[in-house]
């Protein structure tokens, strides 16, 4: 009596357990998932299947994934889900972070960890009705998924020597002097301090006349990105200037 009590008792926990399974498969497209968090990852992270469930990524050529685009209901990101009214994006972010378009509205965010600088951004297409068709996720930038330099300090270590881009503009930090190819010759002196690790103001001197400039740049030991943000934070892609170390 007491096999037949344990073998009944071993159905009924199997036949939960396959039924569990099956409303998993059915409704496991219907759980949020975090899709922010493969941002910057390798791509072989990625769930087998996701790809081709109404999802689409970027890969730079590292095999890191820098974009993450949603065609379809069921993925959420900050609440949002495809299919939900415009009206539920301006209730969840904050009015500084918004950047609203014609045909879609950008979510522009990461300035306040990055002096300033905004790194990334999600972007929702907006179609019938006012309610949202896709969501693109992702770094603004490439180099903004690079890590910073600790610190002002660490920042001036990294700039120090020569630098140079592939169209042979140079600069050149030495101490507190710097040195610009494309502009040596219009002053007689030019100097600079770092403000933070992402930026910093050029002092430039001639005769009577004087020049101050504030530079964001983003920085590792072999490569500089030099760039301007617009009132977002973001950086202004045609001004981005991709510097080597010689």
């Amino acid at each position: 009596m007491k096999r037949k009590v344990r073998l009944i008792s071993s159905i009924v926990v199997l036949m939960i357990i396959v039924i569990g399974f099956r409303v998993g498969q059915l409704y496991g497209r219907d759980i949020p998932i975090d899709l922010k968090t493969y941002i910057g990852q390798a791509s072989s992270i990625l769930p087998k299947g996701l790809m081709s469930n109404g999802i689409e990524s970027i890969i730079d050529e590292d095999n890191i994934i820098t974009k993450i685009q949603i065609n379809r209901q069921g993925y959420w990101i900050d609440s949002i889900q495809v299919g939900d009214s415009i009206d539920k994006i301006y209730k969840v972010y904050p009015e500084e972070w918004i950047n609203a378009r014609e045909h879609s509205i950008e979510i522009i965010y990461g300035k306040e960890n990055h002096f300033g600088v905004a790194t990334e951004h999600i972007i929702f297409t907006i179609g019938n009705e006012n309610k949202v068709q896709s969501i693109i996720l992702g770094q603004i930038t490439p180099f903004t998924g690079l890590d910073l330099p600790n610190s002002n300090v660490e920042a001036k270590q990294y700039l120090e020597g020569k630098w140079k881009s592939n169209s042979a503009h140079i600069l050149e930090f030495n101490g507190y002097a710097m040195k610009d190819s494309y502009l040596d010759n219009l002053w007689t002196n030019q100097s600079y301090i770092i403000t933070s690790p992402n930026s910093l103001i050029i002092y430039r001197q001639k005769e009577n006349q004087e020049e101050k400039v504030k530079i964001n740049f983003w920085v590792t030991k072999d490569r500089l990105y030099v760039f301007s943000i617009d009132l977002h934070g973001k950086p202004i892609q045609e001004s981005i200037e991709i510097f080597y170390k010689i």
